[in-house]
């Protein structure tokens, strides 16, 4: 799935899967942040942002493609929201 979405998957978890050393990251370890960006664009897709948001810690930070940051769970389910609500279905399906 994510294959083929990588134009944007790199974008969702380029810093995660950043160069280290070998004995750091696991195979579990790149499995699990494959599977975090899967369900992203699940959820994302599903416009549901109560589980959108929590896929991120309770101090997590969010930060969007225009770079603005919001911080913490609950701060980003409230404006991922409110984003749901305005945004254009069409022009933001993921494919």
């Amino acid at each position: 799935m994510l294959c083929s979405r990588l134009h944007l998957g790199c974008l969702f978890c380029v810093a995660a899967l950043a160069p280290m050393p070998a004995s750091t990251q696991t195979a579990s370890d790149k499995a699990g942040i494959l599977h975090t960006v899967d369900l992203q664009y699940e959820y994302f897709e599903q416009r549901n942002a109560a589980a959108y948001g929590g896929l991120f810690t309770t101090g997590g930070t969010f930060i969007s493609m225009p770079g603005l940051k919001i911080d913490g769970r609950r701060d980003i389910i409230d404006a991922n929201a409110k984003f749901f609500v305005y945004m254009n279905v069409d022009k933001t399906r993921m494919l």
